[in-house]
């Protein structure tokens, strides 16, 4: 299977999840997310805002805010623009959308990608499927995988436990996640050092 044939399977799977339970699964993320050693040591809660059937990241925004969390998300700044850039995004923010149409704040606070490396931030990572290596597929763009380079930082990808696709094949400039997080737990990356 491509990775485009995948795409596509697991975007129509995800679609497809009955909203009751696409709201309790993402309610439950939240809290396997807030229980982690890492989202509890954080300053700041690097968090994509979600969209159509993506594991649903408002709960665990609410949490950090309730947390005392710097929350930060990510947007593009233009169609052509390749980069993320990030703002920081305060409880109580007029909503806005980004040149591709993702929900953002309406006030653009930049944050730079060396403030996110001094903050002891975990990033939580939207994808389409993941591997047992915890390489995850995403929409195609390389927004993420261009990001995802920087040291520093704790990587989280967030899904349902069934976008797991062990078929997904990484190709070498794909960065694997530190740890992958759906409703059923944490899966975590074995270290060989």
């Amino acid at each position: 299977m491509t990775k485009q044939e995948l795409r596509v399977l697991k975007q129509q799977e995800r679609d497809g999840l009955d909203a009751a339970l696409h709201s309790e699964w993402s309610q439950q993320i939240a809290m396997n997310i807030s229980q982690c050693f890492e989202y509890q040591r954080c300053e700041t809660l690097h968090v994509y805002c979600s969209m159509r059937s993506e594991v649903d990241t408002k709960p665990i925004r609410e949490q950090a805010w309730r947390d005392g969390k710097r929350v930060v998300v990510p947007y593009v700044a233009a169609q052509d623009d390749m980069h993320l850039h990030h703002t920081e995004y305060r409880s109580g923010d007029a909503p806005g959308t980004d040149a591709l149409g993702i929900p953002v704040p309406a006030v653009v606070r930049p944050v730079t990608v060396e403030e996110l490396r001094e903050s002891q931030t975990l990033i939580l990572v939207p994808m389409l499927a993941f591997n047992q290596r915890l390489y995850r597929l995403g929409y195609g763009k390389g927004y993420y995988d261009r990001f995802l380079t920087i040291n520093g930082v704790a990587k989280f990808g967030v899904a349902f436990s069934f976008q797991f696709a062990d078929e997904l094949q990484p190709e070498p400039h794909d960065v694997p996640c530190d740890a992958i997080v759906t409703e059923q737990g944490a899966a975590r990356r074995i270290s060989t050092s």
